[in-house]
């Protein structure tokens, strides 16, 4: 994972010994880079992510999403490798 301003990285581990070993719902209020979600040691059967920065919301949903991200990007990348020069 990364680093970032105000992340709980170092606290996750006792974050996490505060928790609760049988919920279902997770809720990430301040997500960031999720490390108390990515500490668990499993996977809840809902997951909820929050953050006020957009790429990084961003960059949950295509991990999340992943499948059509990759469509996303061959598409383009085929577009990028197809594209004919415009001359003026």
């Amino acid at each position: 994972m990364f680093a970032y301003i105000g992340g709980k990285s170092r606290q996750s581990k006792w974050i996490r010994s505060l928790m609760p070993n049988d919920f279902i719902v997770y809720v990430e209020v301040f997500g960031g880079a999720m490390w108390n979600y990515i500490n668990l040691p499993y996977v809840p059967e809902v997951v909820y992510y929050n953050d006020v920065n957009p790429h990084l919301a961003n960059l949950w949903f295509c991990m999340k999403e992943y499948d059509k991200f990759l469509e996303l990007i061959e598409k383009e990348i085929s577009n990028l490798t197809t594209r004919k020069p415009t001359t003026k």
